[in-house]
């Protein structure tokens, strides 16, 4: 869904909006990273010959994709559902060490 995104809800969850967009350009760095680590484990066969490569690569791009929510889309979702912990510089997590 395409819409205009009030500030003041990103800053509701953060000090301030300089904070929201770290933290939602840090999460979606990190959706992405994730998204293409599982990519490439699905297309890299394990020490296999280069027949094997290539049957992968033919089958991935036989493959119907799934459309998926964008990492920053993501991001600012999971922000304003409160399910990114912030763990700013100096302070420490609120879960306790075993």
């Amino acid at each position: 869904m395409i819409g205009t995104l009030p500030l003041d809800k990103l800053t509701e969850k953060t000090r301030s909006l300089y904070e929201a967009v770290l933290v939602i350009a840090k999460r979606a760095r990190q959706i992405n990273d994730q998204r293409r680590a599982k990519m490439e484990m699905e297309i890299n066969p394990d020490e296999g010959s280069d027949e094997l490569f290539e049957e992968a690569i033919a089958e991935v791009k036989e493959r119907v994709y799934e459309t998926r929510v964008k990492p920053t889309r993501q991001a600012i979702d999971e922000l304003l559902r409160g399910e990114i912990e912030i763990i700013r510089p100096g302070e420490e997590s609120e879960e306790p060490a075993e």
